[in-house]
């Protein structure tokens, strides 16, 4: 069954690509999807030649992008300690693709295929962990510090099997997951990334290894999470001149929020440098998602709040995650493909002693004041709408 969306306007620097016209953020348009789930007309609105007798969602006042993607989520519910379901973190929250970082690896991935990405209703990538038994008992029993952790060939040949779900190689390179190991399981990464062409991501936190060390072992397009971590001895304000100097050769920086990932000190210091992250992500597991991560749109909301652009923002989460996982109709609104989209808005939220925003604090104790929030409405995959929300503003609004 067909599916019209009325009167919905373009976000800033979003385009919406029509067979002759391509409309951006100062035009309100109607968007016609077919019943096999392909934008097929774009009218301008309101009240365009679009409005048909078939089911409509209102999206006046509201803005479309493409559909949101978190790139760094646990959700292997039942293989992983901390994993989250899918569904809780995803359309009901206006983020249309998942993708779940490391929490297997190559001797519980197939479990992850068969139980969670294979059963559900929208797009699910996932990062494999270079150690064999992923995060089951994370941050209780290590997968990367014993030598009979990583299995080199059988990691190699698990992604080569599940190719069409693996979007690139994650290992955990700080201080208090590799032990003795060191910078070992991260050249073993290294090896495994080079073999199948696919990209690294690195997880940094506590030296040791130094964050120089690690920015050594990667290539174009390797992408370095929780980059605006702020443990101690290893952070971008420590080698922040090594980390522009990453940025030169095409190395990527993701956000990864987490518990303890996201420090708004470290975080306004790179942007007021004008040193942005390519993608916005949450980190989101049993531990985050009550606190201090809630969503996507919350993270979404911190970062504009912190001075990244909102043209940027809306970016992390849409085009630049599309690109990194090599699937650019993912970040794309155009006729003829299929309907990928979040429908949003920004709301105003006043503190309750009615000076500045709701004041959310980080992990260190800092606090920062956000006034302007991402409220998700619907999230669409072809004909497939979900009613969205963020979970932070529904908790405040209880």
């Amino acid at each position: 069954m067909s599916l019209l969306l009325e009167g919905v306007r373009p976000a800033p620097g979003v385009k919406v690509q029509a067979a002759q016209q391509v409309f951006v953020s100062d035009a309100i348009v109607d968007i016609l999807i077919d019943d096999s789930g392909n934008i097929v007309q774009v009218g301008a609105g309101p009240r365009s030649s679009l409005s048909l007798e078939c089911p409509s969602l209102d999206c006046s006042g509201l803005m479309i992008s493409p559909g949101w993607t978190d790139l760094h989520t646990h959700i292997y519910t039942g293989g992983s300690d901390f994993s989250l379901s899918p569904e809780l973190i995803g359309p009901t929250t206006g983020v249309l693709n998942l993708v779940d970082a490391g929490s297997a690896g190559e001797g519980n991935f197939s479990g992850l295929v068969r139980y969670v990405i294979e059963p559900a209703e929208f797009p699910i990538l996932a990062s494999l962990n270079i150690g064999s038994i992923g995060l089951v008992a994370a941050n209780r029993v290590s997968e990367v510090a014993f030598p009979t952790s990583i299995h080199v060939q059988e990691t190699i040949e698990c992604a080569r099997r599940y190719s069409d779900y693996i979007c690139a190689i994650k290992v955990r390179s700080c201080g208090e997951v590799v032990g003795e190991a060191g910078i070992t399981p991260l050249r073993q990464a290294r090896e495994v990334a080079d073999v199948l062409g696919l990209p690294l991501i690195v997880h940094i936190g506590l030296a040791e290894p130094t964050l120089p060390e690690i920015l050594s072992l990667l290539r174009p397009g390797d992408m370095v999470t929780h980059i605006f971590h702020g443990k101690e001895n290893n952070t971008f304000l420590h080698y922040g001149k090594e980390v522009q100097a990453a940025l030169a050769r095409g190395i990527w920086i993701d956000v990864g929020h987490g518990v303890a990932s996201f420090s708004y000190r470290v975080a306004r210091q790179a942007i007021e440098a004008g040193i942005y992250p390519h993608t916005i992500s949450t980190d989101l597991h049993g531990w985050s998602v009550d606190g201090p991560v809630w969503d996507l749109p919350t993270t979404m909301s911190k970062l504009l709040a912190l001075g990244m652009p909102l043209e940027s923002v809306i970016a992390a989460v849409t085009v630049k995650p599309a690109e990194f996982l090599r699937r650019p109709n993912w970040g794309q609104i155009q006729v003829g493909a299929k309907a990928r989209l979040t429908v949003f808005e920004l709301v105003e939220r006043i503190g309750t002693d009615g000076a500045g925003g709701i004041v959310i604090a980080d992990s260190l104790g800092d606090g920062l004041s956000i006034s302007r929030f991402f409220q998700p409405r619907y999230t669409i995959y072809g004909t497939k709408w979900w009613q969205a929300s963020s979970r932070f503003l529904r908790e405040l609004e209880q």
